[in-house]
């Protein structure tokens, strides 16, 4: 058909209802759904409002916000979450290898190294570098250098509880030693006594001897030693230098009770 007609009055062209562009009108039995232009496929266009059958191109983020219901698996290990987190929940902290955690994020169980806090469980400290700053005043059960109040002899002293003497020492030095009891070696009169031993640190006691006493005493001068010494059961020296308590014949209870009085 190759002749055209004027129309008069002449009509302003407009699209089909439903239908403001078919390329392929030729073939569109219908323009509502387009089932068969070949331009979109040969689909409904339902089938573009699937997201499911998407497989090109780049979703735009606008189309990306909103809340989530489902459960949504990120696995990628080289996924990139932005943002705060304060939606996030149930994270476990067990894979943080790196940053600081706020303190305000720690438990009230959790030791602060700037924090003032109370320890009510039992804490051991066993590392020999380990220091203490500060006066102790909440520390109890120990003596102060200031002195202590409220002690009860009975179970407050200083000492020891197992059989190890009680030694004072100045300079590192030893200046007095208080023995735990002992037996005496006397076949006849067994005699339970504890020995005193004071004054230079080389004044002795010999061994097995009970219930000695030196009070002082004794001197090294130029190398030469001058102690005082105690060989026998109970013997005693007041103080003075080079003397001696007993008669040092090998056994310790045949001269006892032997006193040097200074």
């Amino acid at each position: 058909m190759n002749q055209w007609v004027t129309l008069s009055p002449r009509q302003q062209l407009t699209a089909m209802p439903q239908a403001s562009v078919a390329f392929r009108s030729d073939i569109a039995a219908s323009a509502t759904n387009s089932t068969n232009a070949s331009n979109l496929g040969g689909q409904p266009s339902a089938f573009y409002r699937d997201a499911s059958n998407m497989n090109a191109g780049t979703l735009a983020s606008a189309r990306l916000s909103g809340a989530y219901s489902g459960a949504l698996s990120f696995t990628n290990s080289a996924n990139t979450l932005a943002g705060n987190g304060a939606g996030l929940t149930g994270l476990n902290a067990a894979p943080l290898g790196s940053g600081t955690v706020a303190d305000a994020r720690l438990s009230a169980n959790v030791a602060l190294l700037n924090g003032a806090q109370t320890f009510g469980g039992v804490n051991s400290f066993t590392n020999p570098g380990n220091n203490f700053v500060g006066n102790g005043a909440g520390l109890t059960g120990l003596w102060r250098l200031g002195g202590n109040a409220g002690t009860n002899s009975a179970t407050n002293f200083v000492g020891t509880t197992d059989s190890q003497s009680l030694v004072f020492k100045a300079g590192g030095l030893r200046v007095a030693e208080y023995g735990v009891p002992v037996t005496s070696a006397d076949p006849v009169d067994v005699m339970v006594g504890m020995n005193v031993l004071s004054g230079l640190h080389r004044n002795t006691i010999t061994a097995g001897v009970t219930g000695a006493t030196i009070s002082g005493g004794g001197r090294e001068i130029n190398g030469f030693l001058q102690g005082n010494r105690v060989t026998d059961d109970f013997g005693s020296i007041g103080g003075g230098m080079g003397n001696r308590a007993g008669n040092d014949g090998g056994t310790t209870f045949d001269s006892t009770f032997a006193t040097v009085a200074v």
